[in-house]
C-alpha cells in the first residue's frame, strides 16, 4: 500500500443477495493522505453465465456505533466486460463524503449484461455464512474425494457442501444461485454432489475401498508366496536328472501366471503414471503402492508424493496472500497440516499461530500482547511485513481514536508500542503539549471558579447586610419603599399611600374595593400590616373586612398576604387568606 492510502478497516466477509448475479468478496476503508478524503475499495465477482458491462451500487452510512448518516453513495462500474468467475472493483476508489463513515450497507441496484439485460431489483447484500473444510469430515474426507473425482469432476475438494436457504456452496467453494443445478465453477452437478456427501453412502463406499485394498495386498502376498514356492520346487527337481522335455513343461506351469500377474502390473503402472502425468496424484500414489517394488514404481510414487505436497504446499502459500481473511487462513493451517514435514510447513504453521493469537489479543484491544508477540514472533519463512503493517496501523489508529476522545494517557501507551512508527514520536510529544494545555487550561479554570465562589460569597454577605436592614425598616423608610404602584403577575393592580400619621387608603384599584373604607398601618422589621379596612356585601353579615401583610424581598419586590374574614364571626366565617408576588 502506498503512503498516500492508509488502510482503516477491512472487510473481509463474503456477502450475498439472493438472485444477485455478483458475490461481494472483500473490500476496505482507506485514507486519501493527500486530500484527506475516505475511500472504499470493493472486490466484486461474476457468478452467473451472462457478460457482464456495468454494475451501479448504492451505499447507505453508518458511524461505528451504528447510527444511520443521512445521504447515499452512488456509485457505476463501468466499461466492464466480466466473463463468469471474473472479478473487478479492486482498482476502483469510491469516495465517500462522510469522515465519521466505518459501516456500509450495499445495495446491488442495478446490473447490466452485454446482451442488454437490465437487473434492477436493488438486492441488499448481507453477509453470507461460509461453509466448512473438507476436513471436517474426518475419515471420510479422502473417501469423499475419491467418489468426487471418479464422478468426472476435476475442481478441487477444499469445502464440505452445503444448502442455504438461497444458495448452495459446492466443494470447490463457489457459491451458487439456488437455481443453478450445476456448479458455475467447477461444473458438478448438484445433485449428484449431494448424493455423494450421503453419510451412509461414504461408509459403504470407504468399507468397500478398504476391502479392496486388504484384497489386493492379500493376492500380492500370495502370488510372491506362489511364486517362491516354484521356484524352490524347481531348484529341487533340477538336482535329479530329468528330461530336457519335462523341465520346459514344469516352466510352462510356472511362468503362465507370473506372466499374467506381469501384464496386471505393467497395466497398473500405465495407469498411475498416466494419473500421475495428470496431476492426480493421490489415485497414483496408491495404485504406485499396490504395485511395490515392480520396476521403478517406488521412485515414482516418491516423485508424486513430492509433487503432491507441492501442489498442496503452493495452495497454502497462495492462500496466505491476505493473512486478514480468516477463511483462507484457517484453509491454509489445515492444508500445511496435512503435510507438516514437507518443507518449512511446520515453521509457517507456527508463524500463522502467532498470526492467529495476534488477531485475537487485537479484537479484545489487548494491545500490549499482540506486540509481546510481534516482538518476539519469526520473520521467516512466511513475510508478514505486510500484516503487521496492518497491526501497526490499526493500533496507531485507535491511538488516534483515544486522541479525539480527549483519552490522552491511552493514546501514548498505545503509540509507545509502536516503536517510532510513521510519525508516533511526533504525535507523543504532540499530545503531551496537549496534556500540559490541558493542565493550564485546568488551573485557569480552577481559578475562574475559586474566584466565583468568592464573587458569589461576597454577595451572599451584602445581600444578607441588606436584609439585616430591611428587617429593621423604620416608619419613614416604609413609607418611602412601599408608597407607589406595584402589581401582581396577572397584572392586578395595587396602588399603596401610606401616612406618617399611621393612616392610608385602600390600596386595591378595581372598582369592586371601591366601597371599602380607609385603614391603617404599622411596620415591623421588613413586613408593612394594613388593617381596618371593611366594606359592605350583600353576603353574611353585610360586611367584610380585609387585612393585607407585605415583607419586602428587594427594592421593587415584595410577598403580600391578603385576608378575608368578618371580624367578631370568625367561628362563623372563617377567614381566607392568599399569599402572592407584587412588583414595583
Amino acid at each position: 500500500m502506498s503512503d498516500r492510502y492508509k488502510r482503516l478497516i477491512s472487510y473481509n466477509n463474503q456477502m450475498w443477495s439472493k438472485d444477485c448475479p455478483i458475490l461481494f468478496v472483500k473490500g476496505a476503508l482507506l485514507e486519501d493522505t493527500h486530500n484527506k478524503q475516505n475511500i472504499l475499495q470493493f472486490q466484486f465477482q461474476n457468478i452467473q453465465d451472462d457478460v457482464i458491462i456495468a454494475v451501479k451500487l448504492n451505499i447507505k452510512c453508518y458511524d461505528l456505533a451504528g447510527t444511520s448518516i443521512d445521504g447515499i453513495v452512488s456509485f457505476t462500474y463501468m466499461d466492464l466486460s466480466l466473463v463468469r468467475g471474473e472479478t473487478f472493483g479492486e482498482q476502483s476508489a469510491i469516495y465517500v463524503p462522510y469522515s465519521e463513515a466505518r459501516l456500509f450497507d450495499i445495495t446491488v441496484s442495478q446490473v447490466i449484461t452485454a446482451e442488454r439485460k437490465v437487473i434492477d431489483n436493488d438486492l441488499n447484500l448481507s453477509q453470507i455464512i461460509p461453509s466448512k473444510n473438507i476436513s471436517a469430515l474426518g475419515v471420510l474426507s479422502d473417501e469423499f474425494k475419491r467418489q468426487i473425482s471418479k464422478s468426472g469432476c476435476q475442481g478441487e475438494v477444499v469445502f464440505i457442501p452445503v444448502q442455504r436457504d438461497n444458495y448452495w456452496y459446492c466443494c470447490c467453494g463457489a457459491l451458487n444461485n439456488n437455481s443453478r443445478t450445476v456448479c458455475w465453477k467447477c461444473s458438478i452437478a448438484k445433485k449428484k454432489l449431494f448424493e455423494l456427501l450421503n453419510k451412509e453412502y461414504l461408509i459403504e463406499q470407504l468399507d468397500i475401498y478398504n476391502q479392496e485394498q486388504k484384497a489386493l495386498e492379500l493376492e500380492r502376498e500370495q502370488i510372491e508366496k506362489q511364486q517362491k514356492d516354484r521356484i524352490d520346487k524347481i531348484k529341487r527337481k533340477t538336482l535329479k536328472a530329468v528330461s530336457i522335455g519335462t523341465i520346459i513343461v514344469i516352466l510352462c506351469i510356472i511362468f503362465v501366471p507370473v506372466v499374467s500377474t506381469a501384464v496386471k502390473n505393467r497395466r497398473l503402472y500405465l495407469e498411475a503414471v498416466s494419473l500421475s502425468e495428470n496431476r492426480k496424484y493421490e489415485e497414483a500414489i496408491s495404485i504406485f503402492k499396490k504395485l511395490g517394488e515392480y520396476s521403478d514404481s517406488v521412485t515414482l510414487m516418491e516423485e508424486a508424493e513430492t509433487e503432491l505436497n507441492e501442489q498442496e504446499y503452493t495452495k497454502a502459500i497462495r492462500l496466505l496472500d491476505d493473512l486478514t481473511n480468516t477463511i483462507n487462513l484457517q484453509t491454509a493451517m489445515n492444508i500445511l497440516t496435512h503435510i507438516k514435514t514437507y518443507k518449512d510447513s511446520e515453521a509457517i504453521l507456527n508463524q500463522l499461530e502467532d498470526v492467529i493469537n495476534i488477531t485475537d489479543f487485537l479484537s479484545e484491544k489487548e494491545y500490549e500482547e499482540a506486540f509481546g508477540i510481534i516482538n518476539t514472533a519469526e520473520k521467516f519463512p512466511i513475510d508478514l511485513t505486510e500484516f503487521i503493517d496492518l497491526v501497526y496501523e490499526e493500533v496507531y489508529s485507535e491511538a488516534e481514536d483515544d486522541y479525539s476522545g480527549e483519552k490522552y494517557e491511552e493514546a501514548i501507551d498505545l503509540l509507545e508500542l509502536l516503536d517510532g512508527y510513521r510519525d508516533s514520536e511526533l504525535f507523543i510529544a504532540q499530545i503531551n503539549d496537549k496534556i500540559k494545555e490541558k493542565e493550564v487550561e485546568a488551573k485557569r479554570l480552577e481559578e475562574e471558579r475559586r474566584a466565583e465562589e468568592e464573587r458569589k460569597a461576597e454577595e451572599e454577605r451584602k445581600a444578607k447586610e441588606k436584609a439585616e436592614e430591611a428587617k429593621n425598616m423604620t416608619p419613614e423608610q416604609a413609607i418611602a419603599w412601599m408608597n407607589g404602584n406595584w402589581h401582581n403577575k396577572n397584572n392586578v393592580q395595587y396602588n399603596f399611600d401610606l401616612n406618617s400619621d399611621g393612616t392610608m387608603p385602600m390600596p386595591c384599584t378595581d372598582s369592586f374595593w371601591s366601597d371599602y373604607s380607609s385603614g391603617t398601618w404599622s411596620c415591623s422589621g421588613n413586613t408593612i400590616t394594613m388593617t381596618g379596612f371593611v366594606g359592605k356585601t350583600t353576603l353574611g353579615y353585610g360586611y367584610m373586612n380585609i387585612k393585607f401583610k407585605v415583607t419586602k424581598i428587594g427594592e421593587n419586590s415584595a410577598t403580600i398576604v391578603y385576608t378575608i374574614y368578618c371580624e367578631g364571626h370568625e367561628d362563623e366565617v372563617p377567614p381566607q387568606s392568599s399569599t402572592d408576588q407584587i412588583t414595583r
